[in-house]
């Protein structure tokens, strides 16, 4: 999945897609995780947040959406 870089401290970028509503998130620690299933108006919202890392830690971690670990966090970070 194409993900596109983001603005933010704790994101590094994001790709979804919508027909397995997946969400993948790469953090600066070059860690990816693959979120699913989450819908297109959760995206739209994460998207739209006026800060991304933020709307991620109080929506997506608090909502247990179930995830797996694509790559793991680098240990040099």
């Amino acid at each position: 999945m194409k993900r596109v870089a983001v603005d933010s401290e704790a994101l590094r970028a994001l790709g979804y897609d919508a027909g397995q509503q997946a969400l993948e998130v790469e953090f600066h620690s070059d860690a990816v995780y693959r979120y699913q299933p989450v819908p297109p108006e959760a995206v739209l919202a994460l998207l739209e947040a006026e800060s991304l890392g933020q709307h991620f830690n109080q929506v997506f971690k608090q909502a247990d959406y179930p995830y797996e670990v694509i790559v793991p966090p680098s240990s040099t970070h």
